[in-house]
Parts: C-alpha cells; structure tokens; sequence
C-alpha cells in the first residue's frame, strides 16, 4: 500500500499541459494524472520502473511493474501508455483491478479516459475480465464505467465455484447503477448444463428506499389457490414515495392499492437504511409478529420493522381487498380513499408504531359503508434477560374504530419467554388474553384468536434453516395454525418452502445466494465515476 501523496518526496506531476512531464529522481518514478477542469479532485497515481518519452505522438510508454491507484481503487499491469494529446491511460499485461469493497478483476487490457476532451468524458473500459466480487464470479467480453454506473456485456455470472456451475446467468448486457438498480436485456439463466430458462430483462433494485420496477410473481395464497403478486415501490424523491401493489387469481378481479407517502425524516440516497414503508391492516395482522408469522424469521427482525423513528403522511385508495385471517367469511373490502399519519420511535429501547388513518370503508358483499377513523399501534418491549440464554420479551397491540355506524376496538398485549440454549437454536412461548370493547361493524374488524398459546422453534444450522410456529387458542380448544419453514441450502442454491395453515398460503422456491455481493452494491457509492451518487 502506497503512503499518502503528500507525505512523499516532490514526484513526477503530470500537468496536463502542452509539454511532457519531467521526471523526478527518486525510488520509484510516478506521475499525477488529474483532470484539468477539476484540479481539487484526487490524482490518479501512477508508478513504474522505466519510462520512454514518443515527443512525436506525445505518449509515455511504461514498464516494469506499474501501478496506479485511485482513492482505494489499485491497478498493477506490466506496462503501460499514457497519450498527452488525448488524455487516455491503457494497461495491458497481466492487469488487476483491486478495489477493497468489491473484489479483485483481472482483464487483458483496461483503457481510463481521465480527462474530459473533445472525444468523450471519463470512463474507463475493461476487456476480457474475469472478477471475483464475494460469492460472485463474473465473466465479460467488456466492462464499461462512466458517469456514476458500470456496463457489462457479454456477461456470464455465477455464485458457485464448481467448474460445472448449479446455475448460472448470462446477460447480453446489463447496466448497473451503485444505490439505485441493476438493469439487463437478453438474459437466460442456466440451470446445470442442459436447462436454460430465457429471461427478456430484469430489474434489481440496490436502493434500500425502493423496489423498482419489478415483475409480478407467481404466489399461492389462501385456500391454496394459483395466483399473482405485484408490489412496485418507487421513490419520487428524497421524503417521498409511491406503492403499487396488485394481487389476484387469473381469472377473478385483483386486488389494487394505490398509495403515496411523505415523510418528515430529510433522507439522502447515501445515507438511507429503508424504504417508507406504511403498515397495512387491510389484508393480513401481526406480519411482522415473530410469534405470529413464521416468515419473520428472528425477533431481532421484528424489532427492526418497527423502528422507523419518523413521521410519515399518506393518501391512497384500495378496491377489492379480501381481509385474511378474521373470523366468519372471507370479506371483499374497498377504500374509494384514505389519507393517514404513521409515527415510529425507540424510546430508550421501548419501541413504538402508531398509525392512524380515516377514509371511506366498504363491503362489497353486504353494501354495508362508513366514513371512519381506524388507529393500530404496537409496543415492543427490549427483552429482559432472566438468565443465561434465558429472557423475558412483551409486545403489545392494539386498534380503534369510530365511525358514524359503530365505534369498536381490541387490546391484545403478549407476554413469552425466548430460550436460546445453543447458538442456532432458539425456542420461545409467547402467550396472549386479548379485550375488545364495542360493537363491530366488519368481522374484518375482530381478532381471530382473543386467548391463545403461540410455540415456536427455529434451527439455524450451518447448511439448513427449519422454523416451526404452532397457534393454539384456548376459547375454542384447537390448535388453529401450524406454519413451517424449511430451507436447505445446496452449494451455491437455497431451496425453500414455507406452509402456513391459516391463513392458508404454500410458497416454495429457490434463492439464488448472492447476499453479500447484493449488500455491497446497495451501499457501495458511485464517488469514483465522479458522480454525486444523487
């Protein structure tokens, strides 16, 4: 690692003007490459043995060991061309690329336009890489950085390191923007050797605070019947964002809702950790309950759902939602229009949701409607360590509705011992005696289960996850819910399949594992193409 510029000895400045540089004496020669119209910026670095001077074509011709490095990128090649006139620097030979939040690339020639001149602006391109980025290994005939993204084509990517890969995605090109999406055309992915499954395009979002634009999913929901799923949340500004989410049967009328949220909380593309996302009764309580769902998968997770601190504001509208997990029937719902305020805090370890929302409510299937206020909360307690691998965790919920029709409204505080006897192996119990007051006007308003007993036992092994949640309610003495989840991983892929008995939902698939590779392009930042990274 080279020691900071200024604490060297007087180099080799390359000062981009009508002359060539001259050359210093000193252990190892180097030149300062920096872009004239933004001198303040960091050089480019540029070390080597020997050096010859074509005063004709006015390029520097380098040898023996070269490296450069820029901010915390280093390249080293065995030689290398530095063209005066057009501002352009090419490698070749045995050239790596090592950048410490990524990983290393290896190419057979890199050409950086460091300079904007009459030809373009600063890019750099690399052809015939090979690069390792976490679980990563990619392969392209041409990387392209430019203007706060990179390009590839030719692409050919992996997570597994066999030779004969269990999967494997090409993509005739993709562009990829640090902190905001991952887009490609033409692409296939390649299961073993024979299957290959066409793909038009795709597109990943790396922003934490949206979606993007994504594909609608195959889902099999309540009763086990073959559906859809749609859920798009697009960011509009730095306080602002929309949600499109769509759900359905093929052959009945989707659901759809429609919303758009403000938040008071300034947040900056670098510096964001989640989307503004809304809680949502309408469909499904308690989804982010560790006791109550077993696709939470940690209590650590179910903390972090609820610890926004913000205020937000949203307007939205909603037709045809069925209400899930409520006593009696299936009820088919619509919003003609909401508006609503959601707070969110960490009060010293106590946290706190608070949603509060008025508009036009619906049932499609009695007539029945009302202009009401409705309010949730949740309160989560920080868990109270009785002994070791032994604690104490209480959570509270609570909602009201008061509306010209009827006023109604439930408490349900849970109380539940986690045991972790072993690291992996977590047990718990977590036991409720719920009270409601008033009458309600919907059965979508009641809770399903007001005395009840929740189990769960989660096995976080080193190649397997299995979870099992049991739901028993004591005021009808049956064990009402057994949800499992199960996931195996198998090299480089990760089958799942989740089965909840109530509501009634089986979902089975596999991931493809790319988690840290995923994490680094979310928070890794564009400063290096010279963009704001906005």
């Amino acid at each position: 690692m080279l020691p900071p510029v200024q604490a060297l000895p007087p180099a080799l400045v390359w000062e981009c003007v009508h002359r060539p540089a001259l050359v210093i004496p000193q252990d190892r020669p180097r030149l300062e490459l920096r872009d004239p119209d933004r001198p303040e910026g960091p050089p480019v670095i540029v070390e080597f043995d020997k050096m010859t001077w074509d005063a004709a074509e006015r390029i520097h011709r380098l040898s023996g060991n070269v490296v450069a490095t820029y901010e915390t990128l280093r390249l080293t090649s065995a030689e290398a061309e530095i063209d005066d006139t057009k501002k352009i620097a090419r490698f070749r030979t045995g050239v790596t690329v090592v950048e410490p939040d990524l990983g290393t690339l290896s190419a057979e020639e890199i050409t950086i336009r460091y300079a904007k001149t009459a030809e373009g602006g600063q890019e750099g391109i690399a052809t015939g890489i090979v690069m390792d980025v976490f679980e990563g290994h990619f392969e392209a005939t041409e990387l392209r950085m430019r203007q706060g993204r990179f390009e590839m084509r030719g692409a050919k990517i992996t997570m597994c390191d066999r030779e004969n890969p269990d999967f494997l995605i090409g993509i005739d090109r993709i562009s990829v923007v640090p902190e905001r999406n991952a887009f490609a055309r033409d692409a296939y992915l390649q299961l073993g050797r024979s299957v290959r499954v066409p793909v038009p395009f795709f597109n990943v979002g790396l922003n934490p605070q949206q979606t993007g634009f994504q594909l609608p999913q195959p889902d099999m929901g309540e009763n086990f019947e073959l559906g859809y799923r749609w859920r798009n949340v697009l960011q509009l500004s730095s306080q602002s964002a929309f949600l499109y989410e769509q759900n359905g049967k093929l052959d009945e009328e989707p659901y759809v809702n429609a919303q758009l949220a403000v938040t008071t909380k300034l947040r900056k593309g670098s510096e964001a950790k989640r989307m503004i996302a809304i809680r949502n009764e309408d469909r499904e309580r308690f989804l982010n309950g560790y006791w109550d769902n077993v696709t939470t998968l940690t209590p650590e997770q179910e903390a972090e759902s609820l610890s926004q601190d913000e205020i937000d504001f949203f307007v939205g509208r909603t037709t045809n939602f069925r209400t899930s997990a409520r006593p009696g029937d299936r009820e088919r719902m619509e919003r003609e229009w909401y508006v609503g305020a959601q707070a969110a805090g960490d009060f010293g370890g106590l946290l706190a949701q608070a949603n509060i929302r008025y508009g036009s409510i619906r049932s499609r299937d009695t007539l029945i409607e009302d202009e009401r206020f409705e309010a949730f909360s949740t309160l989560l307690l920080p868990e109270w360590p009785l002994s070791d691998g032994l604690s104490l965790r209480v959570r509270a919920d609570a909602a009201a509705f008061a509306g010209e029709a009827s006023a109604y409204g439930w408490v349900r505080p849970m109380v539940g011992l986690i045991s972790r006897p072993r690291p992996g192996i977590t047990f718990s119990l977590g036991y409720f005696q719920a009270v409601d007051f008033g009458d309600a006007l919907f059965n979508a308003d009641r809770l399903y289960s007001e005395h009840g007993l929740h189990f769960r036992a989660d096995f976080d092994l080193p190649a397997t996850d299995i979870s099992l949640l049991l739901k028993y309610d004591f005021d009808k003495a049956d064990l009402y819910d057994v949800e499992v989840s199960v996931g195996q991983v198998a090299h480089c892929i990760r089958p799942f399949v989740t089965y909840r008995k109530f509501p009634g939902s089986f979902q089975f698939g596999f991931t493809l594992r790319a988690d840290k590779l995923f994490d680094a392009l979310k928070r890794k930042s564009a400063k290096q193409s010279g963009s704001d990274g906005e």
